[in-house]
């Protein structure tokens, strides 16, 4: 036992820091093998209490799509290919076996024009590639037969494509985990890391200022937003930093209309942005050999995802996501993208709907989204950084675990499992 100012010191085995559903995940997995693991979440309610919200973090403002893994190059993102598709397969069997809010409807990414079908010829390709099951390239005939509200050219479909309360798979394994003996502490932030010997000294501070100090011997990072500045309080030269991306949300309630009502999570074919600004482009090859991840990025477009309701049946409202706003600050989670953007991007692809079918609260001209969400991507690369610190190896940093992360969750977890063996 150590003594820090003539006082006892508590001692902790492995610390995870950060509980959104990528933490939890790992705090699951860990437990099935390992004892003494505490968790540290800075928001002031978690996952563990009924009925309790999670405060503003990636995983609360999350719209739940389970992917399929289509998106992903194994040369450029690795481990995005690999995990999000093993993670689809995990994430359908947890939800199975422990009653979490799920449903497998699958997906359409459709084209409407002769540039959208080159690019779901190439993420047909990526998902061939990356052995994601059940797709098929599908004409306007046949789309009409699925979606009749969906216009386009031609469609890649995806039958593995669902969608889950990411909020309430959370919830189940924060619970899995306590019940194997994982303590988890909420409204707790660290604000302090110092490496000692082969441990670590860490200063943590609760919502009344209370601070904490205990000793660990190995660190997980899954801060999210926050996980670059929790690697360099250990290692201040470490080279990887969080570019936050604002991205915001609207909706519609399907049953409004039945010309409007939908099924399947529609897609439009991938689009590419500008990071600073949030603008859709166009690039050449060269420009995306050159920029990707650097002042371009790939998105999934804004697309069109049903909701569940309490009895795991399609509910009425539809989110409408993402509108990118550009780069932000890691707490800026206010709506700034007017209602007419969102009716903009997806009524190329469905037609049907009006700028007064989204939900607002009186004008439709001036009302703006109704949430917002930030993508916790890395400044210097595309894919997910996963990996024990070059000098501090008992600390295991994820950085830049963006989507499909909520996907990618439990295979997330057991890789880091497996570095974890190594070091323990």
């Amino acid at each position: 036992m150590r003594y820090m100012n003539g006082h006892k010191m508590e001692k902790i085995n492995t610390t995870i820091m950060g509980g959104g559903i990528v933490g939890c995940a790992i705090a699951y997995r860990l437990s099935q093998k390992y004892n003494d693991i505490t968790l540290f979440e800075k928001s002031p309610l978690l996952t563990v209490k009924p009925g309790a919200i999670m405060g503003d973090n990636q995983t609360s403002r999350n719209a739940g799509v389970i992917h399929a893994g289509i998106y992903y190059e194994k040369q450029k993102s690795p481990l995005k290919s690999r995990l999000c598709v093993k993670g689809n397969r995990m994430m359908y069997d947890f939800c199975k076996e422990f009653g979490v809010p799920h449903k497998k409807v699958g997906k359409l990414l459709v084209a409407t024009d002769g540039y959208g079908e080159m690019m779901l010829e190439k993420q047909h390709q990526i998902a061939k590639e990356n052995g994601v099951p059940e797709m098929d390239i599908l004409d306007e005939e046949k789309v009409k037969q699925l979606e009749p509200n969906v216009r386009c050219t031609k469609a890649l479909y995806s039958g593995t494509t669902g969608i889950v309360d990411p909020v309430k798979m959370a919830h189940k394994m924060a619970y899995l985990s306590q019940q194997a003996g994982v303590a988890i502490v909420e409204g707790n932030e660290i604000i302090d890391i110092t490496p000692s010997g082969k441990d670590y000294i860490v200063v943590s501070r609760d919502n009344h200022h209370n601070l904490f100090r205990f000793e660990t011997d190995i660190i997980i990072n899954a801060a999210g937003l926050y996980s670059d500045k929790v690697a360099r309080m250990v290692n201040p030269e470490y080279p990887h930093r969080i570019s936050p991306l604002k991205l915001e949300f609207a909706s519609f309630y399907r049953t409004k209309r039945q010309d409007i009502n939908l099924g399947m999570n529609i897609y439009p074919a991938p689009n590419y942005f500008i990071k600073e600004t949030g603008e859709i482009i166009r690039p050449t090859e060269e420009q995306i050999k050159a920029e990707l991840g650097k002042t371009i990025a790939t998105t999934v477009g804004s697309h069109l995802t049903p909701t569940l309701d309490e009895n795991w049946e399609l509910g009425a409202e539809v989110t409408i996501s993402p509108v990118q706003s550009g780069k932000c600050s890691i707490d800026d989670y206010t709506n700034t993208q007017p209602l007419r953007k969102f009716h903009e991007r997806v009524s190329r692809f469905f037609p049907n709907l009006k700028l007064d079918d989204l939900v607002n609260n009186g004008d439709p001209e001036t009302d703006l989204g109704n949430r917002a969400g930030i993508l916790a991507g890395i400044d210097d690369g595309t894919d997910f950084v996963i990996e024990s610190d070059e000098k501090y190896p008992t600390m295991i940093n994820l950085i830049g675990i963006e989507s499909p992360g909520m996907t990618s969750c439990l295979a997330i977890a057991e890789y880091v499992k497996e570095i974890f063996s190594q070091i323990r």
